[in-house]
């Protein structure tokens, strides 16, 4: 019985390591897409907005890829 405890309670802390670690890419994600929001708003030129364009699109493939 105390094998198994023991086994159980690997099984939780490395699920629990794997959930901060997208909680930390969650977080980043969020601060980013904060970045762009604004970053797009204070697009003055065609150019500024292309790049930002850029940028969005690099973001949602990242977030598709986690």
């Amino acid at each position: 019985m105390a094998l198994k405890t023991i086994l159980l309670r690997k099984k939780l802390s490395e699920k629990q390591a794997a959930a901060a670690a997208l909680e930390e890419k969650r977080s980043a994600f969020k601060t980013r897409e904060d970045e762009l929001a604004q970053a797009i708003e204070e697009a003055a030129t065609d150019e500024e907005l292309a790049a930002v364009e850029e940028a969005v699109a690099e973001l949602e493939t990242s977030q598709a890829d986690v």
